[in-house]
């Protein structure tokens, strides 16, 4: 079992069916995240210093994941 999405519990009933699933899936992050505009895109597409990354990463504490998480609908 890896990444999958087997169904969802719509209105406290689990749904297998996949168009539902798949909708609602589509929903979710098309409402979180958001699409980027102007300067913040030019940040992310631009060229970053071999220095700007190693300080970034370096930053980072010892989580390497969220974990799983349960989603309700």
């Amino acid at each position: 079992m890896g990444n999958e999405i087997n169904g969802l519990v719509e209105n406290g009933q689990w749904c297998k069916d996949w168009e539902l699933v798949k909708g609602k899936v589509w929903e979710l992050f098309k409402a979180r995240f958001n699409t980027i505009f102007g300067d913040n895109n030019a940040q992310l597409v631009g060229a970053y210093s071999t220095e700007e990354v190693k300080s970034d990463v370096w930053s980072c504490d010892n989580v390497k994941s969220l974990g799983q998480r349960k989603i309700n609908f």
